[in-house]
């Protein structure tokens, strides 16, 4: 009888060890890959046994800027478990497959602007914290020096002085 109860808590607590540092993540495929069931090894213990990327809409990741705080909470808390990421850009940066050569994240809100030389007040839009954008040209213009942005909101110029305001992705 005794032998049978070590047997029992043995494979309890394996069975317990194995839910709580092993994974399933619903990866979605194109129609020749298909969807499956990957498997694997937690980076933080959970009892949390399927998951999914809350970034990623069908085969699409939604711009960071564009997931609720919700969505944001709940990616945050995938990237913890999944990568043992506890930077949220960054995980992001390592799950989507942007073109990173010269996308960049905001570290800061930024105003962007319609053209060259327009004045302080001729704001197209404000590239908000943690906003992916594509980092283009720089010139020159009447005093300052002005880079071309392109974001989910819009195409616009910042001061090249905000460069600095960008975290490269890797």
């Amino acid at each position: 009888m005794k032998k049978y109860l070590i047997k029992f808590v043995t494979a309890l607590l394996l069975f317990v060890l194995l839910w709580a540092f092993v994974g399933f993540e619903y990866v979605v495929g194109d129609h020749e890959v298909g969807s499956k069931w990957t498997f694997f090894i937690k980076n933080h213990p959970s009892f949390q046994l399927k998951f999914r990327n809350p970034a990623l809409k069908g085969l699409d990741y939604v711009p960071f800027e564009n997931l609720s705080s919700l969505e944001r909470k709940s990616f945050s808390d995938y990237c913890a478990i999944r990568f043992g990421e506890a930077d949220i850009f960054g995980c992001y940066k390592a799950v989507s497959n942007r073109d990173s050569a010269n996308v960049y994240f905001s570290k800061t809100d930024i105003n962007a602007f319609k053209k060259i030389d327009d004045s302080p007040d001729d704001v197209a839009f404000v590239i908000t914290l943690g906003t992916a954008c594509y980092i283009r040209e720089s010139v020159s213009g009447k005093v300052d020096s002005y880079t071309e942005v392109e974001c989910t909101k819009g195409k616009g110029w910042i001061l090249t002085s905000m460069k600095d305001h960008f975290e490269k992705l890797p």
